[in-house]
This record gives C-alpha cells, sequence and structure tokens, in this order.
C-alpha cells in the first residue's frame, strides 16, 4: 500500500504535464502483453523446522483451531512460511522468492494473496495449498491489490515500462486474469468494488474544462461493458485499514517515506487526516492527527473501537528508546506500547524498516516481532490493546538459530519480515 500512497501524491502540475493528449483505454482479452495465463495448482508446501511454537493450548485473540501466522523471512530467500498457531503441527515452508508485499488475507481470513517475482499467488491455508491468479510481466510492479467482498475474485494494477494496467482475476485461478483499462504510468489507477460485486477502477483524466478529474468506471469483466460512475459512489475496498471504521475519515502519511531513513538527521513525520474520499483531492483541508518530535508514524491501523494503532520509527540520536507501536484515540497523544529496536539492513537493494505487526482476529492484542541480529533469533511476542496501559508482553513463537554459521545466513534466510494472523 506504501507505493500506492506515495503514487497518490504526486505533484498535480507534473501529472497535467504527462496526462495531456493521453486517454485511458480500454483493453481487448487478446493483448499479447498481457501475460494473464493461470497455471493450476501448485502443491509447493515442504515441511521446515525453523520455528518453535511456545504458545500453550489456549488460543489467544479470538482465535480458533486452525488460525495460523503467515510470515515472510530472510531478505534474499523471502521464504512464505506457514505457522499454524496451536503448535501441534511442523510450521511448513509454502514458497520462496515471495515479495514482501502483498501479504493479504481475504476477507473470510483463509486466504491470503502473495506475490512471486513472476506471479500473484493465492494459498489455501486449510489446503495447504497454493495456485496462481495471474502471472506478471519481466519487471512489473503490484501497486495496488482489493479482494472482492466474497473473496471470490481479486483485482490489481501492475505498472511495467510506460503504462499501467488495472486486471481481475477469479480466485479459483479458471480463465486467468483480464485486463480492465490501461493507463500512463505514473498517473493514479486504482481498483475497488461496489457492494454487489462489481469491479470498480479509478484513473485520472482530463476534465471538460482542462485540469484532472477522477473518473470512475464500473466494468463487466465478461464483455467489457463500462459505465461511467458519480465521483460520490460508495465503493469498498475491503484492505483498507487507513479508513475509520464508519468510514467518514482517512489517515496517510503527511511526509514521504524516503524521508524516515534519516541517518544522523531528527525527522518527525506525522500522520493526517482528512475526510474520507477515493480520490485523494490535492486542495481538501486536512489536520495533524498523531505528532510526537522526531518520531515517524506509519502503518496506521484503525481499530473498529476507534483507536488508531501505529508503528514509530525515530534515530536513537534524537529519542533514544521512541521507536516500536503506539496507540491513541483522536485528539489524544500517542502512547507508546512496544518498544523495539527497528530492523533495517541494506543488501543488495533491500531495505527493511519498521517493527512488523499484525492484530489478533477480535483485535484485543497486537503480535509483533523482535528480530535480534546478534543471536539470530526472531521471536513474536503478544501485547495486549488495553485501557488500561497493560503493556505486558508474552512470546508467542520464535525461530531457531541458523545451523550454518557463515555470515547473513540468519538476515537472508531466518529474519521475519512480514506477517499476517489469520483467524
Amino acid at each position: 500500500m506504501q507505493g500506492i500512497l506515495n503514487r497518490r501524491n504526486v505533484i498535480l502540475g507534473v501529472l497535467l504535464a504527462v496526462v495531456v493528449g493521453l486517454l485511458v483505454i480500454v483493453l481487448d482479452g487478446d493483448d499479447p502483453g498481457a501475460q494473464t495465463t493461470a497455471l493450476g495448482y501448485m502443491p509447493l508446501v515442504t515441511a521446515t523446522p525453523t520455528a518453535i511454537p511456545v504458545a500453550d493450548a489456549s488460543l489467544p485473540g479470538g482465535s480458533s483451531s486452525v488460525s495460523a501466522l503467515v510470515t515472510v523471512q530472510g531478505l534474499v530467500e523471502r521464504r512464505l512460511v506457514l505457522w499454524p498457531l496451536t503448535g501441534d503441527q511442523t510450521p511448513q515452508e509454502i514458497e520462496r522468492y515471495v515479495g514482501f508485499w502483498p501479504l493479504m488475507p481475504d476477507p473470510t481470513g483463509r486466504r491470503v494473496l502473495y506475490r512471486t517475482d513472476s506471479a500473484l499467488m493465492i494459498l489455501d491455508v486449510l489446503a495447504r495449498r497454493a495456485h496462481i491468479v495471474g502471472t506478471l510481466p519481466e519487471e512489473g510492479e503490484v501497486m495496488a491489490v482489493q479482494w472482492s467482498p466474497d473473496s471470490s475474485a481479486v483485482t490489481y494494477v501492475v505498472e511495467t515500462g510506460e503504462r499501467a494496467i488495472a486486471y481481475y482475476a477469479r480466485t479459483d485461478g479458471v480463465d486467468g486474469a483480464k485486463p480492465l483499462i490501461e493507463a500512463p504510468s505514473g498517473l493514479l489507477l486504482d481498483v475497488a468494488w461496489l457492494d454487489d460485486g462489481r469491479p470498480v477502477v479509478e484513473y485520472l483524466g482530463v476534465g471538460p474544462v482542462g485540469g484532472l478529474e477522477a473518473n470512475h468506471l464500473v466494468i463487466n469483466p465478461a464483455d467489457g461493458e463500462e459505465k461511467l460512475l458519480s465521483s460520490d459512489t460508495r465503493v469498498i475496498q475491503p484492505h483498507s485499514p487507513t479508513y475509520s471504521p464508519n468510514g467518514i475519515y482517512y489517515l496517510y502519511q503527511s511526509s514521504s517515506w524516503e524521508q524516515a531513513k534519516f541517518g544522523q538527521v531528527c525527522t518527525t513525520g506525522p500522520l493526517e487526516i482528512k475526510a474520507a474520499s477515493w480520490y485523494p483531492e490535492y486542495d481538501q483541508p486536512r489536520q495533524v492527527a498523531f505528532e510526537l518530535k522526531n518520531v515517524y508514524f506509519d502503518g496506521a491501523n484503525w481499530l473498529q473501537d476507534g483507536r488508531v494503532l501505529m508503528r514509530g520509527i525515530t534515530n536513537d540520536v534524537c529519542s533514544p528508546g521512541a521507536s516500536g507501536l503506539y496507540i491513541a484515540n483522536l485528539g489524544e497523544l500517542p502512547r507508546q506500547i512496544v518498544q523495539a529496536h527497528m530492523s533495517y539492513t541494506w543488501k543488495d537493494n533491500d531495505e527493511l524498516w519498521g517493527v512488523p505487526y499484525a492484530l489478533s482476529p477480535d483485535e484485543s492484542l497486537v503480535a509483533w516481532v523482535d528480530n535480534d541480529t546478534e543471536t539470530h533469533v526472531s521471536s513474536i511476542y503478544l501485547t495486549a490493546l488495553e485501557l488500561s496501559g497493560d503493556t505486558t508482553h508474552n512470546l508467542l513463537f520464535q525461530t531457531e538459530p541458523p545451523r550454518d554459521s557463515k555470515p547473513f545466513v540468519y538476515e537472508d534466510g531466518y529474519m521475519i519480515l512480514e506477517f499476517v494472523w489469520l483467524p
């Protein structure tokens, strides 16, 4: 999602210069450049001994007997590993060389969408099987993904070269992915759904009196028929943690992610708030929602009770011990509930920042990762999101140190980079 937010903040003047004379064009299913063939089910699961379950039989946070964590481990190997929460099954490696994003559960919490270097994949957690829903062109970057409300399909945007293309695909992999529309690279192109399960795309185009305006199209994937929607049409984006539960407000980072890479510079990065709108209007009033001096906030997650859980990144030279997780209601000063050193590594142009975290199914707990590069152990802790301010941390899972003592084995193959908690 970070890539989408950065794209949305491109300077309006630059967009105007790029868009003049360019029109969004509807693609047909015969485009030879669209590599969308589904390849069927691929049983890729193998056992892995990398995790030691330490939780007892009582399942925390509204979990069930089929609950699991799905992690991405290792900056180089990027292993997708399934950890059953009950501890009575061996953790299993599903795939290698997956992307850090997306890692997105479906609305039922039983399947996870992820990407490899060449395809978008869906893992069925109960069946322990993964299959392709659409292949990706070489050097293609996934910019947006949204599950349908009933989990039967996904829409996504892939940018490559000078163009971005929105696709529709059934999640059973049948028929492959179908291109919906194409737009010039660098312009806003986003996907969503209507309540009745029809896919919607949004793109920027030249308005009737000049300038840019957002266009909303509902498209029938079967025949390509499209209909222009009004800009106030209610759309659904199931994976939108920065929207308030009532859909009225939207939180976003006021400064770019690049500004968090401060070295020896003290950086303050607040979260700002504005009225929720699918298209980020540049002239819309906005105000600071959460701010602490020398803390860069990102990774906001709006809880159903109205509080906001967020990640704080700091330079220890400026604010020792201030990195970790924070929580607050609107109008309150963020309260730190987890103190953790930032995980950051530069290797082969990969950069990892922040504390990976995930909410429990009932949002009573937050699970978060401590990557210890000295002992070569990754630990997942549980912290209660209680109003009382209790910040007790309980160990949930822990990886074994790699048996191979060569340099960077832990960082390359075992360190936990991202994870989700499935109910």
